[in-house]
């Protein structure tokens, strides 16, 4: 599947949704939402692809070799993750008192608790205590930023 069946999925949706549509002015939201979906669930089924066809390649691979390439893949997923938990992040800041949002970025600049502590005029301890509390306050609101948007009045978008 290419950008322009995408495209054309995504407005075959549409059409068929149609009847269902009741707010027309999410429609743009809602067709955005659709395509990258589409988007994502595309490249999901071409790596399975890959993976089922280079299962034959692997059996070929030395054990040194199928370590080398499991290492590899973990390492591109930490990043990945590492990535959209930063990503994150950064949609959530402005939830963040002054403060908050400072250690945060910090945190995110790749500092380590004890330069922050610094910064702050903390301790690490304390640092670290506020991190756990804030990813664990922050990372359920990011998993559902895209629910609770469509919930806010317009006036406050």
């Amino acid at each position: 599947m290419d950008a322009d069946d995408i495209t054309s999925e995504t407005f075959t949706k549409a059409f068929d949704k149609r009847k269902e549509i009741q707010e027309p002015e999410k429609l743009l939201r809602w067709l955005l939402k659709t395509a990258k979906n589409l988007t994502i669930d595309t490249i999901r089924k071409s790596r399975q692809q890959a993976k089922y066809l280079s299962i034959e390649a692997l059996d070929n691979l030395s054990v040194r070799q199928r370590e080398t390439l499991f290492a590899s893949i973990l390492a591109e997923r930490n990043t990945e993750q590492t990535q959209a938990n930063q990503y994150l992040m950064k949609q959530l800041l402005r939830l963040l008192s002054d403060k908050d949002r400072e250690i945060v970025d910090f945190m995110l600049d790749g500092l380590s608790r004890k330069e922050i502590a610094k910064k702050i005029d903390s301790t690490p301890d304390a640092v670290q205590k506020r991190w756990e509390r804030l990813t664990a306050w922050l990372r359920p609101i990011g998993l559902h930023l895209d629910a609770l948007v469509d919930c806010l009045p317009k006036e406050d978008r």
